[in-house]
């Protein structure tokens, strides 16, 4: 057995190095694994939590995606069932797009109609007015023409296109898109042109009428003037020489003729409001106030009436037609006064807005709520008793002279207390 000699101090001091070494290695090499280790970890826990995001986001996406697929549909029905056409047409005039409301009036396909330039479904005399409403479109301005659609084997017919640049929009490679809206307007037009009719219908019809009333209100003033006439010599000449009821007869026929006279007085003077007129032109309302008071002196004295006046205005109006408006409405106060009171009347007149609103007040028998409807209809009385002269015509003529101005007339009253007349004057520049 062959036994070797011991080692040397030296021998064991290397060896122990070398261990000590390779011990330092390990342990170095055991704190990279260590650290490693926990960055790895680290590392996991990092990517569960983007998995955890990640799962989160997709959750909304498909959320947010459900909910475009709504709107996307709800768009889509509107579009196509709306009961306007619509077109989305390019820049250069070309359709890209339309509902099915839009493809009927165009008497074809939706899907068919892409491409195709508008203007070959107008009529040739639209077709330049159209170019020009595109390019004011395109410019940035909403813009709306009338024009007549030319459906392949259609009639025309005539539309509203409302167009306007679609905001929000990435232009496509055929440039800018245009929404343009197309509102069938046929119905419309006949209606207009029914009611053209109807107006000039309505029109001839009163010229015939005023001119009937003329001629039997001015042909009936002669005879009625012989009747009159005979009548009062008869009256002056048997009054006392005949019976009582004679004289009574008389009396009332006297009468009679006297109230038919003044009916086909007023009713002449209705007749003419709207033939022989003078200029509407800027007045001095107060002028015209007084001319109607001076005819009105003898009625306001006997009466013993208190008519105060404040501020009148300039005015646009027919300065006789003025006079008689004024005149009729005074003429009321004084004749329907209150038998226990003096009459107390005031004119004024207020701005509102571009209009003056006159009112003719009084303190007199007032009217019923009831007659306010019919009251400025002919022969309409706010003495149905016939107990106060008039015709019934006075302010039928009123109504006649404000509308004529393109104003309105009004009452409001209390039964047994008074009345206030409003009507409107158009204020001069």
């Amino acid at each position: 057995m062959d036994m070797s000699s011991p080692k040397s101090r030296q021998e064991l001091e290397a060896e122990l190095a070398c261990l000590r070494s390779r011990l330092h290695e390990y342990e170095a090499r055991h704190a990279v694994e260590l650290e490693t280790g926990e960055a790895f970890l680290r590392t996991l826990s990092g990517i569960d939590h983007c998995q955890e995001r990640l799962r989160a986001k997709d959750s909304a996406l498909c959320e947010a995606q459900h909910g475009l697929q709504i709107a996307l549909r709800r768009y889509t029905n509107l579009f196509n069932h709306s009961p306007i056409g619509y077109f989305l047409i390019d820049a250069r005039g070309f359709l890209r797009e339309a509902n099915r409301l839009g493809a009927e009036l165009l008497k074809t396909l939706p899907e068919s109609l892409v491409g195709k330039p508008f203007v070959s479904f107008l009529e040739p005399e639209a077709r330049p007015a159209f170019e020009l409403h595109l390019q004011n479109v395109a410019a940035g301005n909403s813009s709306q023409i009338e024009l007549m659609l030319k459906p392949a084997g259609g009639a025309l017919m005539p539309i509203i296109l409302q167009t306007s640049l679609m905001e929000g929009e990435e232009e496509s490679v055929f440039g800018p898109l245009c929404l343009a809206a197309a509102l069938d307007i046929q119905s419309r037009k006949e209606a207009e042109r029914e009611l053209a009719e109807r107006t000039e219908q309505l029109a001839r019809s009163n010229e015939d009428l005023e001119r009937f009333a003329y001629v039997i209100s001015h042909d009936l003033q002669e005879p009625l003037r012989n009747i009159s006439n005979y009548v009062q010599m008869l009256a002056r000449r048997y009054k006392g020489r005949l019976d009582e009821d004679a004289d009574i007869f008389i009396g009332f026929v006297t009468e009679g003729v006297a109230r038919l006279s003044n009916m086909i007085r007023d009713l002449l003077s209705f007749s003419r409001i709207g033939t022989q007129t003078q200029k509407i032109e800027m007045i001095d309302s107060g002028e015209a106030l007084k001319d109607a008071l001076a005819n009105l002196e003898a009625a306001a004295n006997e009466a013993g009436a208190e008519i105060h006046i404040e501020a009148m205005p300039p005015v646009l109006a027919d300065r006789a037609q003025l006079v008689s408006l004024f005149q009729n409405l005074l003429g009321n106060a004084l004749k329907y006064r209150h038998p226990q009171r003096k009459p107390q009347i005031r004119v004024a007149a207020k701005a509102v807005g571009k209009h003056w609103l006159f009112s003719v007040s009084d303190n007199g028998i007032g009217i019923e709520a009831r007659q306010f409807e019919r009251l400025f209809t002919l022969f309409q009385r706010i003495d149905p008793h016939g107990n106060i002269p008039g015709s019934g015509i006075g302010l039928a003529v009123c109504k006649r002279i404000v509308e004529r101005h393109g104003g309105a007339i009004w009452v409001e009253s209390t039964a047994g207390q008074g009345s206030i007349f409003h009507f409107t004057l158009e204020a001069s520049p």
